[in-house]
């Protein structure tokens, strides 16, 4: 995406330049992977101020994905796999249906 950036209040001589613009969702990528469904679900979920879900629902799929995921033995989280995300989302549309 390009953007025009305004031309500064002092004057500055980057102002009014056609610059490279950057996404607006974080950039999370570990030696060139993107990131899983349930990671980008979990980031698009939370208040960056807070670090809280920003609503009930999104706090309970994001529960069930870390409960599924569990703890290694060090007691750090577990990835957020896309088949772990798939099986919440599942779950969800399934109660949505009845």
């Amino acid at each position: 995406m390009v953007k025009k950036q305004p031309r500064g209040s002092n004057g500055d001589e980057n102002g009014g330049k056609w610059v490279r613009g950057t996404s607006t969702l974080p950039k999370i990528r570990e030696e060139g992977a993107p990131p899983s469904q349930g990671d980008f679900f979990v980031l698009s979920h939370t208040s960056r101020k807070t670090n809280d879900a920003l609503d009930g629902q999104s706090r309970e799929y994001i529960e069930k994905m870390k409960e599924l995921a569990g703890r290694d033995e060090n007691g750090n989280q577990q990835p957020l796999s896309d088949e772990i995300y798939r099986q919440v989302m599942r779950v969800r549309s399934t109660l949505c249906n009845e």
